[in-house]
């Protein structure tokens, strides 16, 4: 039964569609010349407002993931050069065929000595930043088009 309550309540809607906008007719006032251009106007003044603030949010961000590349930076490349991993590659260049006779332990002792944690922090700040400064470039770009759709309504209002 209740599946048939919203086709019954659409019917009684549609079958009293005329009488309706008769009502809406008779109670609606007269809308002034240029309410939908002010409503416009005060959605590009909102956008304006959240392209800021996502500007400010996004740029806060990508700017302490650019401090972080740094220092994961500079960390990744002295656990590299402390962890012997350099050495373990000048293998290859001065004893080449114990390389090659042992190369299944060449390969492991090389992923046991690469330091993989501050490789992935650094990394991982790289992808932050670049994705949050492509988000702050975009909202500039947006900020830029609604600040000039605004002074062209300001001037022409």
């Amino acid at each position: 039964m209740h599946q048939n309550i919203i086709n019954f309540r659409i019917k009684i809607v549609m079958d009293n569609f005329d009488k309706i906008g008769e009502i809406i007719a008779q109670l609606s006032t007269e809308a002034p010349e240029d309410l939908s251009q002010r409503i416009f106007l005060a959605i590009e003044k909102r956008e304006s407002r959240m392209a800021k603030i996502k500007i400010a949010i996004f740029g806060f961000i990508s700017s302490v993931s650019f401090v972080l590349i740094y220092f994961a930076g500079t960390s990744a490349v002295a656990n590299f050069y402390s962890s012997g991993t350099p050495q373990t590659f000048s293998l290859i260049f001065s004893d080449f065929q114990s390389v090659v006779a042992n190369f299944g332990d060449y390969f492991i002792s090389i992923g046991e000595s690469f330091p993989i944690v501050p490789f992935v922090y650094a990394l991982l700040s790289l992808v932050i930043f670049a994705v949050f400064t492509g988000l702050s470039l975009n909202n500039i770009q947006k900020f830029k088009e609604l600040k000039t759709n605004l002074n062209y309504d300001y001037k022409h209002n």
